[in-house]
């Protein structure tokens, strides 16, 4: 990614953006990806322009290049059927209707249509440090939802791949800048960092990564100095 300091966290420039984003459309980013960028169009609608260019570019190149395969008769009423189910549900639900768990939380529909469907247990829900709750979305690499309290502050940390954080709600600081909800956080593979969660509202996020965290987090004091 073509960012102009990668030894600090940022929000992720518009041009890198766009370049997931076309991934997004393609079909080449893996799940976890899929939903911080649908999550992020939730919250970003005019971000959607650029989606409905490149959806409406491919459809041309496939007409013009791809010659058509026949399907079965029934498909048209599947799909809909499909859609239909669909909009049965509610995707507006909040986080404590969904799962039981005391968050109040509102959350982009891609997120609940997520957690609806994977039915994820409130107890998987764990204190991983003083005011700050993870639930797990995949076993697979890092990724997961990131509840904290106001105020509440992470380690000095580190990942073993590069870390995208989608503020869903509140905001989070670190000692480089403040972000607010639809900021994109881009974090370097192996940059130490630590954030500390809005005062006022405190923060909700998804992170997604590659690859886990070091077992070891790197505790220091420099790691509480927001404050």
């Amino acid at each position: 990614m073509n960012t102009k300091n990668k030894q600090i966290p940022q929000i992720l420039l518009k041009e890198d953006f766009d370049v997931i984003l076309m991934d997004y459309v393609t079909g080449a980013l893996d799940e976890m990806h899929e939903l911080l960028v649908a999550s992020y169009l939730a919250l970003c609608p005019e971000a959607c322009k650029l989606v409905d260019d490149c959806e409406k570019l491919g459809g041309l190149l496939i007409e013009h290049f791809c010659e058509p395969a026949l399907m079965d008769c029934e498909s048209l009423n599947s799909v809909l059927q499909r859609l239909d189910d669909i909009d049965e549900h509610d995707p507006c639900k909040t986080l404590q209707e969904m799962s039981g768990n005391p968050f109040n939380l509102t959350l982009p529909k891609p997120v609940c249509r997520f957690l609806s469907g994977h039915e994820h247990d409130p107890r998987h829900w764990k204190t991983i440090w003083p005011g700050i709750r993870m639930l797990p979305l995949s076993a697979e690499g890092y990724a997961c939802l990131i509840h904290m309290k106001p105020g509440a502050r992470t380690p000095l940390h580190s990942h073993k791949g590069e870390e995208l954080c989608l503020v869903l709600e509140g905001g989070l600081e670190d000692r480089y800048a403040h972000y607010r909800k639809g900021d994109v956080l881009y974090i370097q593979p192996r940059v130490r960092h630590a954030q500390k969660a809005d005062r006022r509202e405190g923060c909700v996020c998804l992170s997604v990564s590659p690859a886990p965290l070091y077992k070891k987090w790197v505790i220091t004091l420099s790691g509480l100095l927001f404050r």
